[in-house]
């Protein structure tokens, strides 16, 4: 079995700083980024093992922090837990992953996770008023990170994605390509602030009547396409709340022969695998979706030991990556 005391012989360090760097206790003995680097590249090359259960007797800590989320199946959640693992596993922590469907079910998996003496709580965060309070209840009892937009309007530590921004990104962009007859498709109340920010500051009007809140879905998307044809009225552009309503935009606009980007254009959010799937692929406003883990992590992490932090509310930008989904109004190319 590989020991503290082989990984600090192997890297030419003293078993203290050894210890200080596997066991996250640069705050005790300062290491260099280099020795630290040092450190890990050995213990990883041997294999090391930490002993989590003698570590936690000496510490009083569980090293376990529990991860709760209400859609492993929402394709860019898998990306937010690789990052959220990633960085435990660097930390020498681990997870306990829960996924929740009600108020009444996220607080089982909460009790569950309290019994098994986590330091602390991850939640990739619904912004309902219902599961707000059970965010603040557990707030109260050990350390809790929110992971999502900014919409969770509530007072604990968090990483966040711009979502004022991600409407603006998306509407600016189609407001230079000269639409003006532009919906939301889905909503999050930050991101449709973003997108009316842009139409007033480009005064354009607000067509109220493209716009669908009560959407969330592929099939809803496809829908969205049979109301707009009912209605007689169809935008020139849409942002989606999702790839996955874009999805059925854009097969409701296949069906119904409306071709994209000719005469409609279409702008998703999230950049998940989906975007680059569809015909033709969707131009996306991104989240950087593994960054928002390593974050929540490092903020864990520094709480429960007590460390300075700057600030407790992390802002991530969102940024545009263009693809085929959307064309200028009245282009000929």
């Amino acid at each position: 079995m590989v020991t503290l005391k082989d990984i600090a012989k192997r890297s030419g360090v003293s078993i203290g700083t050894a210890s200080a760097v596997l066991n996250n206790k640069n705050g005790v003995i300062r290491v260099s980024p280099t020795t630290k680097e040092k450190v890990y590249r050995v213990a990883k090359r041997l294999n090391y093992i930490p002993n989590i259960a003698a570590r936690g007797l000496r510490t009083g800590k569980s090293f376990l922090i529990g991860v709760l989320t209400a859609k492993i199946t929402n394709s860019f959640v898998p990306e937010i837990l690789q990052g959220i693992e990633d960085t435990l596993l660097h930390n020498n922590y681990s997870m306990i992953l829960s996924t929740y469907h009600t108020p009444e079910d996220m607080q089982k998996k909460i009790d569950s996770m309290l019994q098994k003496n986590i330091d602390a709580a991850i939640v990739i965060t619904d912004s309902r008023k219902e599961y707000c309070e059970k965010y603040i209840k557990l707030y109260k009892k050990i350390p809790f990170i929110s992971i999502g937009e900014d919409d969770v309007n509530i007072d604990i530590p968090k990483v966040c994605v711009d979502g004022i921004q991600i409407g603006e990104i998306a509407c600016e962009y189609l407001l230079k390509l000269g639409h003006t007859q532009i919906a939301c498709i889905g909503y999050s109340p930050n991101r449709y602030q973003g997108f009316l920010n842009s139409l007033k500051k480009h005064e354009v009007k607000l067509e109220e009547d493209l716009q669908i809140h009560q959407c969330a879905d592929f099939e809803s998307g496809k829908i969205a396409i049979e109301n707009y044809i009912n209605k007689g009225k169809i935008p020139s552009a849409v942002i989606c709340y999702s790839e996955e309503i874009a999805a059925g935009i854009i097969a409701g606009a296949v069906k119904h022969n409306i071709k994209i980007p000719d005469q409609l254009s279409i702008i998703g959010v999230n950049d998940t695998s989906i975007a680059k799937m569809l015909t033709p692929a969707l131009t996306t406003v991104a989240q950087p979706k593994t960054e928002q883990g390593e974050q929540a992590v490092k903020l864990a992490i520094n709480i429960i030991n007590k460390l300075p932090i700057k600030t407790t509310k992390i802002i991530l930008e969102p940024f545009l990556i263009k693809r085929e989904s959307c064309k200028m109004v009245n282009s000929k190319n």
